[in-house]
C-alpha cells in the first residue's frame, strides 16, 4: 500500500484546477507535507482544500504558491486557520510573471480581516510565507499583523514574510 507516503508534490499540474482541488480529499493520513503550487486553483478550490483542511488533522505543511487567488479567498483562509488545529506552515506566495502572478490585493482591508481573524485563533501555524506579492505591504497591513502577534492570544508564529513595504510608507 502507500502507507508510507509522507509528501504528496502535485505542484506544476495546471490541469487541477478547481474541481481537481477536491482530489485533496483522498490523500492518505500518512501525508504531513503537500504542495498544491501552480495548479491553477482559484476560488472554489480553495474553497474545497479549505473546508477539507478545517478538520484535518494530519498536514503540517501546506504549500499554495501561484494559484489564481483573490480577495475573496482571505475568508476561506481565515476560517480554515481559525479552526484548524496541526498546520504549522502555509506558503501562499507568488513567483514568476505575467499570468502566473498571484492575484492577492494586499491594498484590501478586507484581505487583512480575514487572514488576521483566523491567526488569533491559530496557536499552531509556525511559519506563514505570503510574499513576492503583486501588491506592496501598507500602514493598515502591517498594523493587522502586529496586532496579532503582540495581541493575537497566543499565536505560534516563529516566521512571518509578509512582502514588501511600500517606499512611502513611514512607521
Amino acid at each position: 500500500g502507500y502507507t508510507n507516503i509522507q509528501k504528496v508534490d502535485l505542484s506544476g499540474n495546471e490541469n487541477i484546477g478547481d474541481i481537481g482541488a477536491v482530489c485533496l480529499q483522498l490523500i492518505p493520513p500518512t501525508v504531513s507535507e503537500v504542495d498544491m503550487s501552480y495548479c491553477n486553483i482559484g476560488a472554489v478550490g480553495l474553497r474545497h482544500i479549505c473546508d477539507f483542511m478545517k478538520s484535518n488533522t494530519n498536514i503540517i505543511t501546506l504549500s499554495l504558491a501561484g494559484n489564481r487567488f483573490d480577495e475573496k479567498c482571505a475568508t476561506c483562509l481565515g476560517e480554515m486557520l481559525r479552526e484548524n488545529s496541526i498546520l504549522q506552515v502555509l506558503r501562499a506566495y507568488q513567483y514568476g510573471d505575467g499570468e502566473k502572478r498571484f492575484k492577492y490585493y494586499y491594498n484590501s482591508s478586507f484581505w487583512f480581516e480575514g487572514v488576521v481573524e483566523g491567526l488569533m485563533h491559530n496557536h499552531t501555524l509556525r511559519v506563514l510565507e505570503m510574499v513576492h506579492n503583486t501588491h506592496d505591504m501598507d500602514k493598515v497591513a502591517l498594523d493587522a499583523f502586529n496586532h496579532v502577534l503582540c495581541n493575537g492570544g497566543g499565536s505560534a508564529i516563529e516566521r512571518l514574510c509578509i512582502g514588501r513595504v511600500r517606499q512611502s510608507f513611514t512607521f
